[in-house]
């Protein structure tokens, strides 16, 4: 099967002091599940080359992968896949042995990043929110509401191409930030707002954050955000079980789903944007359609619950979308979920939806309904209309077998999956991060990963 061929490095990231999280209290683990995060990006420099047998002088190009994670009482920057020692930890200023204040997320200034210029947000268990500079280390601190002042941050993300984020608390509140405005003002949430509806205040001074407060109405923390590439859309996903998709621009609420059971930890996009996965506590990965508004399929395989899914860019075509999970069962599952256009009758298109079965694990059971036939939908287009899918039983939707299963090197639950071009990263509860490396005989890899060691602190 194409795009599954593997190596585990023999050297991976790895901090032996940095074991399970210890949580500051049972209050604080009831509310959010402190897993080890990760964020990858890729920062691109044009140099000065020599000059050329023409005579002309050219550039080359360079880039360096930057690594960011969290792990109990600090996060650690790697400046390079090659870099040997960390370049720099972040710890809150105020934590001490006996109060410990962890980074619960983070997430990379993918605007900005320059070569010497890296920012990077991150939240903490004592409801403090900072925008650091990682070269510099210079950190600009953010006000949030008296409100919500103490309550852990479950979920950080930029607004893709604006100086703007979202930030999201334990209590289920939901701000928007400017990076650039100094000032701060309390900005009271949206009250008596129906579950299934989005509620937007606006701050009123122009030069204060927060900008505007978001509310669901569910009084539930947001446990993770996602854009679509296209920027139009973002979904959320949190403690009760829903995932939301909104239109940016417009903010509105465009439709709601639910998970088979209990709460969601993870959503990703498809690189087109059709597609949607979500992830949790119910052991199963959900594959949602944008334009149809529904439920298409179901991922069977883990034996725990879900903590991050991804689709794997560098496999994914026009017709087949390969994506992955990981899980508190300690494995890596690897899927194929394929579409192949039809026929569309007017005002509306169809398409095949094949779902692959081949490929499963060796020594796995396989789930007690397979899919094996080609499943027809119709998917409406221009609906703004808010919609929640009718709730589906396992019998009711198709469920797709995983092409590969891998356990992984650390032997600990998996927390977060990132596909790069060479590597596939998988972040682990006690801090390691093992480093699979894609066999390809038409490649060749610049990079080596074996250099990958963390350090303890």
């Amino acid at each position: 099967m194409a795009g599954l061929d593997f190596e585990w490095q023999n050297s991976n990231f790895q901090s032996p002091l940095f074991q399970k999280p210890l949580l500051t209290n049972n209050e604080l683990a009831e509310l959010v599940p402190i897993q080890p995060r990760l964020s990858v990006c890729e920062i691109r420099a044009r140099s000065a080359s020599s000059v050329s047998q023409g005579g002309n002088s050219g550039t080359t190009a360079s880039s360096s992968v930057q690594i960011i994670y969290n792990v109990r009482s600090r996060c650690v920057w790697h400046d390079g896949l090659d870099a040997f020692e960390p370049s720099d930890t972040v710890k809150h200023p105020q934590a001490t042995s006996a109060d410990l204040i962890e980074p619960v997320c983070h997430d990379i200034n993918v605007l900005t990043r320059k070569p010497e210029f890296l920012e990077v947000l991150f939240g903490y268990s004592n409801g403090d929110l900072g925008l650091r500079e990682m070269h510099s280390k210079k950190v600009i601190w953010f006000k949030t509401s008296k409100q919500i002042a103490g309550t852990p941050v479950t979920a950080v993300k930029w607004m893709p191409g604006t100086d703007s984020f979202f930030c999201a608390h334990a209590d289920g509140s939901l701000f928007v930030f400017d990076k650039e405005k100094k000032q701060s003002h309390e900005l009271r949430r949206p009250t008596h707002v129906a579950v299934d509806e989005l509620s937007i205040t606006k701050g009123k001074h122009s030069s204060s954050n927060p900008t505007a407060a978001w509310e669901f109405g569910n009084g539930k923390a947001i446990l993770d955000i996602s854009f679509s590439n296209d920027t139009e859309h973002v979904a959320f996903v949190g403690k009760d079980g829903k995932l939301r998709v909104c239109h940016v621009k417009q903010e509105t609420l465009v439709f709601t789903g639910a998970s088979y059971f209990g709460e969601l930890y993870c959503v990703s996009w498809s690189p087109d944007g059709r597609l949607l996965l979500t992830g949790g506590q119910d052991d199963l990965v959900a594959v949602w359609s944008l334009e149809q508004k529904d439920l298409l399929a179901r991922a069977q395989g883990h034996s725990s619950w879900v903590m991050d899914v991804a689709f794997d860019r560098d496999e994914t075509n026009a017709t087949n979308y390969r994506f992955g999970s990981v899980g508190q069962d300690g494995k890596l599952l690897l899927w194929d979920f394929e579409t192949r256009p039809a026929r569309a009758a007017r005002g509306s298109s169809v398409s095949e939806v094949i779902s692959k079965r081949d490929g499963a694990a060796k020594g796995q059971s396989s789930p007690s309904r397979s899919v094996h036939s080609r499943r027809k939908y119709s998917i409406s287009r221009g609906n703004s209309t808010p919609t929640t899918p009718v709730a589906r039983g396992l019998a009711d939707v198709p469920l797709i077998e995983p092409l590969l299963v891998l356990d992984l090197q650390s032997g600990e639950p998996g927390t977060a999956l990132i596909f790069l071009p060479d590597f596939v990263m998988i972040m682990s509860v006690d801090g390691t991060i093992d480093v699979l490396h894609r066999k390809r005989s038409d490649t060749t890899t610049t990079t080596n990963p074996t250099a990958l060691k963390g350090t303890a602190l």
